[in-house]
């Protein structure tokens, strides 16, 4: 798809999915996290070598695009995402106990302006990497909305992961959160990861309503990713945060005015959990480590 407009469409989704919070035959209005098992309005499935490039998609009533089972090297670049009732790219494959044919990888997500998003579904992402390896999430802003900008992974703690070698580099993105939602960040990133690598992010005005407004988040279990050369200011609460993970390297990056201290960690754990080298810390007053 080339040099189209993607106008309207439907939102009026609900949620069966979360068995742990509902009762038999009953619907939620979103889903536990990131409005993972919404639609998206334009969907690829066991598809490859596709692509949308320099189009508008605008006024969905869910997810702009879905990239769900099967696919390979799917193209996003150069496109316009915008108003949103969910969020803007969803990518979906199989997880370590699915069939390797359902496996999606190889995707690349380039040059795209992703904005307020959420505007039904407040904790959809920008852009959301859910059992997907070997992805590019590169040159994109993302701004203007109440929740995650770019999340990758979807295990929590050290259990097998398809979520792996997907590299997020050179991203802007910004204003989000917007005081709306708490437990959030920038980028976010869950699980084994092996070979994920996140470089040279701008990220800044990470806002959350009460607590976790975080520039970038590793969560339960992250494990093996590199973040390096990220410029990161003004959050609310940490520049950077490890709720708990192992063997993962934070170097070169530049850490500047967050509302508590600049990096935080937040479990202890009797493994290498993080290694922090030759990145710039700057405060306002407040701690460095916390």
């Amino acid at each position: 798809f080339r040099n189209l407009d993607f106008i309207c469409s439907r939102g009026d989704y609900a949620s069966t999915k979360n068995t742990s919070m509902q009762e038999q035959g009953e619907s939620y209005g979103s889903d536990a996290q990131a409005v993972h098992a919404a639609p998206g309005a334009i969907y690829f499935e066991q598809a490859e070598d596709c692509g949308i490039f320099d189009c508008g998609i605008s006024c969905m009533g869910i997810h702009g695009v879905e990239i769900n089972y099967g696919c390979n090297a799917i193209r996003i670049e150069n496109t316009r995402l915008t108003q949103l009732g969910g969020g803007g790219i969803k990518v979906y494959g199989r997880s370590s106990e699915e069939a390797p044919e359902l496996e999606t990888s190889n995707c690349v997500i380039r040059g795209n302006l992703i904005s307020n998003c959420g505007k039904r579904y407040a904790a959809a992402c920008g852009i959301l990497i859910n059992h997907s390896a070997h992805n590019e999430v590169a040159d994109n802003e993302i701004c203007y909305l109440d929740y995650t900008g770019i999340s990758a992974g979807w295990v929590w703690g050290y259990k097998p992961s398809t979520t792996y070698g997907n590299i997020i580099r050179n991203n802007h993105i910004h204003h989000i959160g917007m005081g709306k939602l708490s437990d959030m960040g920038g980028i976010y990133l869950l699980g084994y990861q092996n070979g994920t690598v996140v470089e040279g992010n701008r990220i800044h005005d990470v806002n959350s309503a009460h607590y976790g407004g975080w520039g970038i988040y590793t969560d339960e279990g992250s494990s093996y990713i590199t973040i390096e050369k990220n410029v990161v200011y003004n959050c609310k609460s940490n520049c950077y945060h490890q709720h708990y993970g192992s063997y993962n390297t934070v170097r070169d990056n530049v850490f500047a005015y967050s509302g508590e201290a600049l990096v935080r960690i937040s479990r202890r754990e009797t493994h290498l959990g993080l290694l922090i080298e030759n990145n710039t810390f700057i405060s306002n007053g407040t701690e460095m480590y916390s």
